[in-house]
């Protein structure tokens, strides 16, 4: 009788790239890096035809300090530069040079997005003779300087708007003082605006906006409080603007074309001067939707006065606020009956009045409170009781180092029945016994708790729901990770 002998390969002397299907070799090396793939290129003439053939695995590239980056890797990029449509590069500090000659050489065709992410520019050759070759089909550049490093040259704001005429989108980040603007002789076709420099000037505010008409999105930080009047001069098309704020895009409710006059949807200000906001307020109360606000001042009757004369904001439906003047926010509050996204932020809610006017939101869907908002646990209490009523329509609540939270809380929430989502963020006063009372409310779908007791509780919450829905008990910061992942991509699209 005859024996079969059966002999199993080493894995490592299998070429699994070249006995792959030819359509399944995009859809295996997705999940590598730039680097690897740049990697795999070198390995034998095959390999580098296969890749080669492959446009979708190019067309968003990354290469960084992490990466094993490699001058040879750089000749083998040549080799698919026609494929790449969005590059970023990430602390090259010693490559720009090579990066150079490739840019030079017009191979990126294609690119439409550069973000220079901490790359050493050196000064002797400036920024310049790297877009030039990629300039007639860049959309969108980024320059991102890292203010703990203060060898990064200026790069002239006026050049660049200058050297790229299809440009719609800008961000400059540089913690130096005094900005190069450099010439800046004819208006550009620019929509989105992000500058991020120490002590710009009022006057460089001004010829900067001066060359761009049809700004759509613009964030300014760390100007003089003078320079909102320019603003408001400079951009006449406006929709998004952030000033003097810590500038998060952030998802929330943009994109209602039903609002068919022009003006501002969303704002994100940081104010010294209440008449200053209250203005703004006014002027596009038929358009804003969406409102963050941190007022920088102490608090007194006058800003009071000022809410006051703010007409109501119809199509306002999320509002965050920063500020410890009850009276400013029940003023506010009052002026947008309709809200259905609230945050509250340091903010004093051991008054009555305040809590009976978040209580009388009855369009309400989200409600955040962090930043160690001022409540005692009762305050809370009764905040919540309101939302269980029938017809509320609370959906996400949302807790960050908030000293209030306990078992207590807890036992409020299941009697919400509308609620989708619970985040409690971090507290030591919560027991499993606490969470294990919370899970009877059936209809939650999302349940994060930070900082359990021990280990034990967190194995408990799983199992105990692991097949229902979705439970994370980390972090609140690893909770919130996958927000940032550019949310306000679809409502940029619309400008570019």
């Amino acid at each position: 009788m005859n024996k079969t002998t059966l002999t199993i390969a080493d894995p490592s002397t299998i070429d699994f790239i070249s006995q792959l299907p030819f359509e399944l070799v995009p859809q295996v090396m997705q999940y590598s890096g730039t680097d690897e793939l740049l990697k795999c290129m070198t390995v034998s003439k095959n390999w580098t035809n296969r890749l080669r053939a492959c446009p979708e695995l190019w067309t968003k590239t990354a290469l960084g300090h992490d990466l094993d980056v490699h001058p040879s890797r750089l000749s083998a990029l040549a080799c698919v530069a026609h494929y790449v449509v969005e590059i970023e590069l990430s602390y090259m500090q010693d490559l720009y040079e090579e990066l150079l000659d490739l840019f030079s050489s017009k191979v990126f065709i294609r690119l439409r997005s550069l973000v220079l992410d901490n790359c050493r520019i050196p000064v002797d050759i400036g920024i310049g003779s790297l877009l030039l070759p990629v300039s007639d089909t860049l959309e969108k550049l980024e320059i991102l300087f890292d203010p703990l490093v203060t060898q990064h040259p200026r790069v002239p704001i006026g050049q660049v708007l200058s050297l790229c005429p299809k440009l719609q989108y800008f961000n400059y980040v540089h913690d130096t003082p005094s900005p190069c603007l450099g010439s800046m002789t004819m208006p550009c076709s620019l929509k989105h605006l992000e500058l991020e420099l120490r002590d710009i000037s009022d006057t460089a505010v001004e010829r900067v906006l001066g060359q761009c008409p049809d700004l759509r999105v613009l964030s300014l930080s760390q100007c003089s409080p003078s320079a909102l009047a320019i603003v408001r001069r400079s951009c006449p098309k406006l929709e998004c603007l952030s000033f003097n704020h810590c500038y998060s895009i952030q998802n929330r409710i943009l994109g209602s074309r039903h609002i068919k006059k022009s003006g501002l949807r969303d704002l994100t200000i940081a104010v010294e001067d209440m008449d200053d906001l209250c203005l703004l307020l006014t002027e596009h109360r038929d358009t804003l939707e969406r409102l963050d606000i941190a007022l920088v001042l102490p608090p007194n009757e006058q800003d009071q006065l000022a809410c006051q004369a703010i007409d109501i904001l119809p199509h306002l439906k999320a509002l965050e606020i920063s500020y410890n003047n009850a009276d400013v926010l029940i003023t506010l509050l009052r002026k947008v009956p309709q809200l259905e996204n609230l945050t509250l932020s340091t903010c004093d809610l051991e008054s009555e009045e305040l809590i009976e006017t978040i209580q009388q939101l009855t369009n309400l869907r989200e409600l955040s409170i962090h930043d160690d908002c001022h409540a005692s646990q009762n305050d809370i209490i009764e905040l919540l009781s309101a939302f269980a009523e029938p017809g509320r329509q609370l959906e996400s609540i949302k807790f960050a180092t908030c000293d209030f939270i306990d078992d207590a809380i807890l036992h409020v929430l299941p009697s919400i029945r509308t609620l989708r989502e619970v985040d409690i963020g971090w507290s030591d006063a919560i027991t499993e016994q606490g969470v294990q009372y919370l899970q009877q409310n059936l209809h939650i779908e999302s349940l994060s708790v930070g900082k359990l007791d021990s280990a034990s509780n967190i194995d408990i919450l799983w199992s105990s729901r692991k097949t229902r829905t979705h439970i994370d008990t980390t972090s609140t910061e690893l909770l919130d990770s996958s927000d940032n992942i550019n949310p306000y991509r679809d409502f940029h699209q619309e400008f570019m």
